[in-house]
């Protein structure tokens, strides 16, 4: 609801989660929100151009650290000069797309890998990487999070007399572990 996140868009079948994630909705996000202006289409960043750079052209899924790598390094470039389409072989960076995207990289991340697999488990109010998330929220960060959602384990949620404020969840379902490596 907040004045700096983009519309809500559509990746087709291409394979740019990550990048519409972290380039078209968190750094549109983050930028605009550090300008202080409203997002409209001429100040939305462009998931397009960072994806086929960082895949070589190629229709394929990328991990988050090489979206935020790029962002960092090289930058993004608003939808204006490189549009969305599902033509993803068509959008060839020019010269100036690079030229530009220089004045548009980030300062730097923290990529939070693994949290809450094997032995980095949140366990506790008080944990550390638990804190950190918090503290992002708290200050009005947004924050992304990767998984490979065809490996979810589900459970239906039921009555928990030691927890009553939650029996309008009852009967949901919520994700309780991955049965993938990926």
């Amino acid at each position: 609801q907040s004045i700096y996140f983009p519309e809500i868009g559509d990746q087709g079948d291409l394979g740019s989660c990550i990048f519409w994630a972290q380039v078209y909705y968190q750094y549109t996000y983050e930028m605009n929100k550090a300008m202080n202006i409203p997002t409209t289409a001429e100040n939305t960043f462009s998931p397009q151009w960072s994806y086929n750079v960082v895949t070589a052209g190629e229709d394929m899924q990328c991990q988050t650290p090489f979206a935020l790598n790029f962002m960092k390094y090289q930058g993004s470039v608003p939808m204006s000069q490189v549009p969305y389409d599902l033509e993803y072989l068509n959008a060839y960076p020019t010269e100036e797309v690079w030229r530009n995207s220089i004045n548009y990289r980030i300062k730097d991340f923290h990529f939070f890998e693994d949290v809450g697999t094997y032995d980095t488990q949140i366990t506790s109010p008080d944990d550390s990487d638990l804190k950190l998330i918090k503290t992002a929220l708290n200050n009005g960060e947004v924050l992304s999070y990767s998984t490979m959602m065809y490996g979810w384990t589900h459970i239906e949620l039921t009555v928990n007399s030691e927890a009553p404020e939650n029996d309008k969840y009852v009967g949901q379902s919520a994700v309780t572990s991955m049965d993938t490596q990926e």
